[in-house]
């Protein structure tokens, strides 16, 4: 029985048990990925830094496209996160309350001011994994 979940979120979203072995993968496109999308594919669509706006509510063009992104993602997230946080708890009996959710990579941090959905944010979290299992392959040796 699964104890203990972690979800990381951005672009993958992976529920891990308290053994590491992961219970669900769920798949969305990155900020980056999005942004770039939009741009790419509108003829009258500038490119813009992402930088969080003053209201969701805006009237010019620049800001519009912030409060889309950033709040649209905002929603995405935590709907996400809520959904496998709910399902963790029906399929494995983990307590939501128990399951701590840690973002990881460089674009999550552009929302953290406006969600509470983090307990935690680890911009190197992969790569200290991945440093943590290439020493123990190479201590195998």
């Amino acid at each position: 029985m699964i104890r203990r979940s972690f979800v990381r979120s951005f672009p993958l979203k992976t529920a891990l048990d308290d053994k590491a072995n992961i219970a669900g993968i769920a798949i969305a496109p990155g900020i980056g990925t999005a942004l770039k999308s939009l741009f790419s594919n509108t003829a009258q669509l500038p490119s813009v830094p992402l930088e969080i706006p003053p209201s969701s509510l805006e009237t010019n063009t620049v800001e519009c496209i912030r409060s889309g992104i950033l709040y649209g993602y905002k929603g995405l997230v935590e709907g996400i996160i809520s959904q496998m946080k709910a399902d963790m708890e029906r399929q494995h009996g983990v307590p939501q309350n128990q399951i701590r959710t840690i973002a990881t990579g460089g674009l999550n941090t552009i929302l953290a001011p406006i969600t509470g959905v983090f307990d935690k944010i680890d911009k190197e979290l992969t790569l200290n994994g991945l440093y943590t299992i290439a020493n123990c392959a190479l201590k195998q040796r």
